[in-house]
């Protein structure tokens, strides 16, 4: 059973297919199981800056549920890395000015990575 069937928190069909996605862009998943939340880069893209940026919004999202404030990120994304960079993947195409607003540098990267800039595309939330 896929995980989108057994996550019973979603409630749009989307997510599961955005969810999807951001797995399959971390291939360890489907290839060993090992995913870390570090999928191929585009060439041109900074490891170190990836590495940087999600590994400072990661450590900051787990102290700040490990110290029981309430996140509009979801808590879960604390889970590991792997599920971070799902979970961000989500809110980056969901709910882009949350993520700009929490983590403009996961933002950005993201945008490098998935070619998208949502804030930008027409009924973008303000």
């Amino acid at each position: 059973m896929s995980s989108c069937a057994l996550a019973k928190r979603w409630t749009k069909p989307e997510w599961c297919t955005i969810r999807a996605t951001s797995w399959r862009a971390n291939p360890g998943t489907v290839l060993n199981g090992d995913a870390n939340g570090f999928p191929p880069l585009h060439r041109g893209m900074n490891t170190a800056a990836w590495a940087r940026d999600f590994g400072a919004a990661y450590d900051n999202l787990c102290h700040r549920v490990d110290a029981g404030e309430h996140t509009a990120i979801d808590p879960y994304a604390t889970t590991n890395p792997a599920e971070f960079f799902a979970v961000l993947t989500e809110v980056f195409f969901e709910t882009p000015a949350l993520l700009d607003m929490e983590y403009p540098a996961v933002y950005r990267q993201l945008q490098q990575f998935y070619r998208q800039h949502p804030l930008a595309s027409p009924g973008a939330e303000p």
